[in-house]
Parts: C-alpha cells; sequence; structure tokens
C-alpha cells in the first residue's frame, strides 16, 4: 500500500474486520470469504487510477480530483475479477462505497440491490478510515467512531445491523499508560523514606 498517512496496512485491517463481522452476522461461509477477501482486494484500483498527490496532500480535492476517486471501486472490480481466486468478490468490492439510500457511487445503489458482502465492508471500511489519520484530518477515537457509523446507519446510508455488530469485534483500545523510569520509581522511594513514609493526599 501507498506510503501515505493513515493508508498502511488498511486494506489487511479492513479485510479482518470484514470477516469477523460477516462471522459476527452468520452470513453464509461463502459470504465471509467474499467479505474478506473484498476488504483485502476493495482499495487495488486506488493505486491504479488515483495520482498520489491526490490522496496524500491536506485539503479539498478539485472536481477532476473527486471523479477520479470515485472511479477506483470500479477499477479495483475490474483489475481482480480475472483472478478465479477473487471473481467471486468484485461485486462487494464495486460496492463498498455504495449508500443503502443510494448517495454512494459509482452505481448509486440502493437498499437490497447492495450484497450482504458489500454492506459489511462497507461498514468495516468506513471504521477504519475513521480511527486513523488522513492527510486532511486526525484520527478519531473507536468510540467517536462507532457514534458515527450508528448515526450513518439510523439516516440510511449504512447496514443497521453491521453497525450494531461492530462494537463487538472492533480490537480494543489499549489504555495509555505513562512510562515509569526505574530511576524515578527509586528517587520517589528515597524521598518517601527521607520523610518518614509517603505522604498522604486529601
Amino acid at each position: 500500500e501507498r506510503e501515505v498517512e493513515g493508508f498502511g496496512g488498511h486494506s489487511a485491517r479492513v479485510s479482518d474486520l470484514s470477516r469477523r463481522l460477516a462471522v459476527r452476522l452468520r452470513l453464509p461461509a461463502e459470504d465471509v470469504e467474499v467479505a474478506a477477501s473484498a476488504g483485502l482486494l476493495h482499495d487495488v484500483g486506488m493505486h491504479l487510477v488515483v495520482p498520489p498527490d491526490a490522496v496524500g496532500r491536506p485539503g479539498a480535492l478539485n472536481v477532476a480530483e473527486w471523479e477520479v476517486i470515485r472511479a477506483h471501486p470500479a477499477a479495483s472490480a475490474m483489475s481482480v475479477s480475472p483472478l478465479r481466486s477473487a471473481a467471486a468478490a468484485t461485486t462487494a468490492i464495486r460496492e463498498h462505497h455504495e449508500r443503502l439510500d443510494g448517495s454512494g457511487y459509482p452505481l448509486g445503489k440502493k437498499g437490497d440491490d447492495i450484497s450482504a458482502a458489500g454492506r459489511v465492508v462497507a461498514v468495516a471500511d468506513t471504521y477504519d478510515a475513521l480511527v486513523h489519520p488522513r492527510p486532511h484530518r486526525p484520527a478519531l477515537t473507536s468510540e467517536r467512531a462507532l457514534e458515527t457509523l450508528t448515526r450513518e446507519a439510523k439516516d440510511g446510508r449504512l447496514d443497521a445491523d453491521a453497525a450494531e455488530a461492530l462494537p463487538s469485534v472492533v480490537p480494543r483500545e489499549r489504555p495509555v499508560v505513562r512510562a515509569v523510569r526505574l530511576e524515578d520509581m527509586a528517587h520517589d522511594w528515597i524521598e518517601d523514606a527521607s520523610s518518614g513514609g509517603p505522604k498522604r493526599r486529601g
């Protein structure tokens, strides 16, 4: 994947999350594999049709750049279609930016016209994009990203079942622990000893 802020490892993470989400939703085994494959390959067209500077710089895209970006799902599907192992995933790859209300791209599909695997990958892709930084914005916390996806589902754009199941399968955020040097701990212990023990606070 391109060395662009936030994109490193994106496809692998989307594939893993798509698989776990599909399993959680109890989709048929075939759809689970399709979702995982589509998650891994959904952005290969980005590398083929989108200039690096269009995704790697801060600021808004111009009209021409946005049109190229919108073409990448179809380019991804077309590029993997000759591969027998990936052929079943081409529909979900093409659909990962479609939205249930028809506001997505490239085809503006609506509702049940979007495959189950395509809906899953759309949720996984959106979540991973939100929790990693991009050149034009910082990353969201997992909590804020989940709130955003819940809102998108309530507004009829993302699959409600997938959005509801997402919190149970996303990797948990590790608490931030301040690093403490042994020298600092020893210094504190010496100070406590010399003052008759640790001071009570409050």
